[in-house]
């Protein structure tokens, strides 16, 4: 897909130097990866205190750690 993007000269200049692209394409094609990262972070980040876990770690742990190994 194609998409058109009007950027000024500054904001394009301002972009590929943030993002150390050699050229505009680039530029916007890292600064949109980045923002998708970004925003996944941000939905990660709401669910915070909303998933149910139980304090079971160590108990994991040691179950695994006296597991017989595989030969």
């Amino acid at each position: 897909m194609i998409a058109t993007v009007e950027l000024s000269e500054a904001e394009l200049a301002d972009l590929r130097a943030l993002t150390h692209a050699p050229d505009a394409q680039s530029a916007v094609r890292s600064a949109l990866d980045e923002y998708r990262r970004y925003a996944r972070r941000m939905l990660l980040k709401d669910l915070s205190g909303q998933v149910a876990m139980d304090d079971n770690w160590r108990l994991q742990e040691t179950a695994e750690t006296d597991a017989p190994r595989p030969h």
